[in-house]
């Protein structure tokens, strides 16, 4: 019988990195059959991060990680359990799209 059990986050380093090492696993897991490049990006960051001996809590903090770029460290930091002070806050949503004139 198999197991459909998503398999559980790996483990930080350090604790407080523990709520973006989750956000980004639970993202992998989202993005598993999307892209093809998605599963290596998303490893990379992971290890990266799961390996991370300091606490990552800006985007800038996670850019100096090995094989994390601009959108990892962005889900790095959207996934950090509270957001820090000098990290901007979430873009508003797109406005909706005017319907188009016949």
């Amino acid at each position: 019988m198999p197991n459909d059990a998503p398999p559980s986050a790996p483990r930080a380093a350090n604790p407080s990195n523990q709520p973006s090492l989750s956000h980004l696993h639970r993202l992998s897991l989202q993005q598993r059959y999307v892209v093809n490049h998605y599963p290596r990006i998303f490893k990379r960051a992971i290890s990266a991060l799961k390996a991370a001996p300091e606490a990552i809590a800006t985007e800038e903090a996670a850019m100096q990680l090995e094989g994390v770029g601009k959108f990892m460290a962005r889900e790095i930091r959207r996934g950090c359990a509270p957001l820090s002070p000098s990290a901007p806050s979430d873009p508003a949503p797109p406005a909706a799209k005017r319907p188009r004139a016949s």
